[in-house]
């Protein structure tokens, strides 16, 4: 439980995520549309090549992954059909192929006849390429499957070797998977280019988005600014304002104008009614001032008619 809050603590940092969810929000509904699209543009973009930059690479691992087994299976064929049609001999020249660790040419019984190891291969700090150095069959197990199929591990190829009718050996190649990944590394460096080439494309999207859209909204907002405009009496209109004075940019002050140009219609609708309520009140008064004075009129007419009769 949280102590000042009372909550428990997970909901206290939910609590805290949406609240700094909430900051990010209005700080960037508060820049200007130009800034926001600037920023939206160039977001857009760097995800989206940071996205195809890491398929890219993904793929060109795949790639590399499966260069390099057909590779191993051709070179160990060939070794194989060659040292068995010869019985016996030495192994290919590989000097030429980095990304094949190590080459072992063996008897059935476990005799080894001939090895080839990568030069600085020994030297190598990583313990899954030490420990593929002694390998002289395919290691079993689920484990070691997943991590040849994703080339976390030194991947072994091995081919048979019929050298006499009663001796049989084979012939392996380890490939190494560091081979593998750099080409991963390859594709890393390409980012930082990639990145700035789509932040410039964005970045001139952006400011033809401005043109085309954010400065005729604050052309319109401008033109539509209600000057002297008298604020609300509300606390809701008053929320409304602060909020909207957090976030200012041409839609927000669009629409603060709009609400006032409708405050400000409300105010003359109101003063028209009263206008005429007014004039209404008038008229009734008047004409029943002519009627009094109308009426007083055919009095008089009558009374100086009956003192002419009599």
């Amino acid at each position: 439980m949280d102590s000042t809050t009372g909550k428990p603590g997970q909901e206290a940092r939910k609590s805290a995520l949406a609240a700094s969810r909430n900051s990010l929000r209005e700080a960037f509904e508060a820049l200007p549309l130009a800034a926001q699209f600037r920023l939206t543009a160039v977001a857009a973009v760097t995800v989206a090549m940071v996205i195809v930059l890491i398929l890219g690479a993904l793929w060109d691992t795949r790639i590399a992954r499966h260069e390099a087994l057909e590779l191993a299976r051709t070179k160990t064929e060939s070794m194989a059909t060659r040292l068995g049609a010869a019985g016996g001999g030495a192994l290919d020249n590989l000097e030429g192929h980095p990304e094949i660790l190590a080459a072992t040419f063996q008897l059935e019984d476990g005799n080894v006849l001939q090895r080839y190891v990568r030069a600085g291969a020994a030297e190598d700090a990583s313990a899954a390429t030490r420990a593929a150095l002694a390998w002289t069959a395919r290691p079993s197990g689920w484990l070691h499957a997943v991590k040849r199929y994703l080339a976390l591990e030194p991947i072994y190829v091995e081919s048979p070797v019929q050298l006499h009718r009663q001796l049989t050996g084979n012939v392996s190649v380890v490939i190494d998977h560091h081979w593998v990944w750099g080409h991963v590394w390859h594709r890393v460096g390409q980012v930082p280019i990639a990145i700035l080439l789509g932040c410039l494309v964005a970045w001139f999207a952006a400011n033809l988005l401005r043109r085309q859209v954010a400065e005729p909204l604050a052309q319109l907002a401008e033109t539509t600014r209600v000057p002297g405009t008298a604020p609300e009496r509300d606390s809701g209109g008053q929320d409304e304002r602060q909020k909207s004075r957090h976030r200012r940019n041409e839609l927000t002050e669009l629409a603060a104008n709009f609400d006032a140009l409708a405050r400000q219609l409300a105010e003359y609708e109101g003063m028209m009614s009263t206008v005429r309520n007014s004039a209404s009140q008038h008229i009734v008064d008047r004409t029943r001032e002519i009627e009094t004075k109308l009426r007083r009129a055919e009095a008089l007419v009558r009374s100086k008619d009956d003192f002419l009769a009599n």
